[in-house]
């Protein structure tokens, strides 16, 4: 398979969207992502590529898929520490939810 086959075929595995967040992505802002890092034993199979966003792949980096759930699940609270964002939710222009921390792979059919 080569390389722009394999590109779509990740690209439809989630029916172009982002494996993360559900975000749908166009097929040029593909991220190939291994939800296993190659850095951390993560193999190059289809097994183990997701389609992600630009956002999605950089926020996990290498990290597993329990280490990105923890960083995404206290995300919030993160947030709630800077002082702007205190001051726009108080005007009503922020409102942050807790993530159910499930995945948009998790929940697909």
């Amino acid at each position: 398979m080569n390389d722009k086959q394999r590109r779509t075929v990740v690209w439809l595995k989630y029916n172009k969207h982002c494996a993360y967040c559900g975000t749908k992505i166009r097929y040029e802002d593909l991220e190939v992502d291994h939800r296993e890092a190659r850095s951390k034993g993560g193999k190059d199979s289809k097994a183990n590529y997701n389609p992600s966003c630009f956002t999605c792949n950089h926020y996990k980096k290498n990290h597993s898929l329990e280490q990105f759930r923890t960083l995404l699940k206290h995300l919030t609270a993160r947030i709630d520490d800077y002082y702007l964002v205190k001051v726009a939710r108080k005007f009503g222009m922020v409102d942050t939810e807790p993530w159910d921390g499930i995945f948009y792979f998790e929940k697909f059919k």
